[in-house]
């Protein structure tokens, strides 16, 4: 199943308003710019003259306690003011970028974004049958209903809370409510992606085991790892195994890997690259660049969930 872009590219009304809000940026941004290299140029050139200072009297008579305090003064300096700098034009972006998607998704209900929050769903998210000593962190967030389908997708990274806090997973984590309730755990991932060295990371090997489905062609793209292995081959009777072949036709290089977990669904896309960031505040947004990707990257992802919800049906007598 594909989708129609026409179908969700916001009509002529709702892109009249979206570019409208385009071109207000554009004619601000810039000022919003030298504004904010104004601020951050009244903190580097004290802090370059206290600098030199300390470098003089090093040079003079060697450190001391007065270096060891411009030192301190020019780092607390530094940190805070110029955190004071920028943090009106990372708002300025913010504001925009909060009145801007809603009016791009129209085609998503009741949404909205945050910042750096903790998604509701991470209480849930059966992460420790995953990843074994993991810490979260969380960018972004958007929320809606998509064809009568709750969602929570956030930008994400698991990092591994050892000495080394290495990134195990960075990108996009889409939540969404199932038609019914799958009896445990379930995570397929693609055969290919798999057998890399990365994707092992990502698992905790002892919780979940490796399951064969029944259905060989599924069994050939993805391998399934589920603690119901029981509730594994009713799934496949049914049109699940077509959903699963639209995920890795859409995202074929990706390694998206599906979680089911009772009565939700986890889609984990691997993203380098902030998807829904716009450009910088020395750039101005362009509708055909800059938003209509983010506009068919959403679609595709929410298309993929709306997929699964409504093939991934138990009937729970059959496992039971």
């Amino acid at each position: 199943m594909a989708f129609n872009e026409a179908e969700v590219v916001p009509d002529e009304a709702a892109s009249g308003e979206v570019r409208a809000m385009i071109t207000r940026y554009n004619a601000r941004h810039l000022l919003v710019a030298r504004r904010m290299f104004y601020r951050l140029m009244v903190v580097v050139v004290p802090v370059v003259i206290v600098a030199a200072v300390a470098i003089g009297i090093i040079v003079a008579s060697g450190p001391g306690p007065l270096v060891y305090g411009l030192i301190v003064f020019c780092v607390a300096v530094f940190y805070f003011g110029g955190t004071l700098a920028v943090s009106p034009s990372r708002q300025f972006q913010r504001d925009v970028r909060k009145e801007l998607l809603p009016a791009a998704f129209d085609f998503v209900d009741e949404f909205s974004c945050r910042f750096r929050s903790d998604p509701d769903f991470i209480k849930t998210f059966p992460i420790d049958y995953l990843v074994q000593r993991v810490g979260t962190r969380h960018s972004f967030m958007l929320s809606g209903v998509y064809r009568d389908m709750p969602f929570t997708l956030t930008e994400t990274e698991f990092a591994d809370k050892g000495e080394d806090s290495e990134i195990l997973f960075k990108g996009m984590v889409l939540q969404f409510a199932l038609a019914s309730h799958f009896p445990g755990t379930l995570l397929a991932t693609p055969q290919d992606f798999s057998k890399r060295r990365a994707a092992w990371h990502f698992l905790h090997r002892h919780s979940l085991l490796i399951t064969r489905s029944g259905n060989k062609q599924a069994d050939h793209r993805h391998e399934f790892r589920t603690d119901a292995p029981q509730a594994l081959g009713p799934l496949m009777e049914g049109s699940f195994p077509e959903a699963l072949y639209y995920i890795r036709q859409t995202w074929p290089d990706d390694g998206v890997r599906l979680v089911l977990f009772r009565g939700q669904g986890f889609l984990l896309l691997p993203a380098e690259k902030n998807i829904f960031k716009l450009p910088g505040i020395d750039q101005s947004i362009d509708y055909d660049k800059h938003l209509r990707p983010m506009i068919r990257e959403l679609q595709s992802l929410l298309t993929a969930a709306n997929l699964i919800r409504s093939t991934a049906v138990f009937k729970q007598e059959a496992f039971s």
